[in-house]
């Protein structure tokens, strides 16, 4: 007989988007290796 199982479910699960991409991922070692910062200076003018 399997009999019940209590399930609690949790309400906030804690979960960090980097730690599930792989290392080796591409859009990771672009991200490493180019340098979007200008772009902040161009969007400050427009909003």
């Amino acid at each position: 007989m399997q009999g019940k199982k209590n399930f609690t479910p949790e309400l906030f699960v804690s979960v960090n988007l980097l730690d599930l991409v792989p290392l080796d991922n591409y859009y990771r070692k672009l991200l490493s290796e180019l340098d979007l910062h200008f772009i902040y200076g161009y969007k400050k003018v427009l909003w």
